[in-house]
């Protein structure tokens, strides 16, 4: 079976058990907040999931979140920006070099940084020395 095969196919059972729990909801075998779960489990965003079940997305954000702490809102999956930023800051990597590294705005990344050692209890390391300046005559 070809890639584009196995995707379609994996698209459709995934829409499968959308459509079978939304029938549950509307049955009253489910409730919305149990619902909201098993989309979530079954891979859908916060955000879709409250487009499929038309309730407001804080109600399905409220769900999810009290439920697996981490709500995953965007699809992505891997590392969070803000886990990227403090790992490369906890490598020694200043908030500039951070931000060209990761294409992101200087102010964000100086933030979490700035929150993170906060938190952390960590103090500003010493600054290497400065090099002599370079007299030509």
């Amino acid at each position: 079976m070809g890639k584009n095969k196995e995707t379609e196919v994996q698209m459709n059972s995934n829409e499968q058990v959308y459509a079978d729990i939304k029938e549950k909801v509307e049955a009253g075998t489910l409730n919305k907040s149990q619902a909201f779960r098993e989309l979530y489990e079954a891979g859908m965003t916060v955000g879709k999931i409250a487009k499929f079940m038309s309730s407001h997305y804080s109600f399905v954000y409220g769900v999810i979140a009290g439920t697996y702490g981490n709500v995953n809102t965007n699809g992505a999956s891997g590392p969070s920006k803000s886990d990227q930023i403090r790992e490369l800051a906890a490598q020694g990597m200043t908030p500039g070099e951070i931000a060209k590294a990761l294409n992101s705005n200087y102010s964000y990344v100086h933030s979490v940084v700035k929150k993170w050692k906060l938190q952390s209890g960590i103090t500003e390391v010493e600054l290497a020395p400065t090099p002599e300046p370079v007299v030509t005559e």
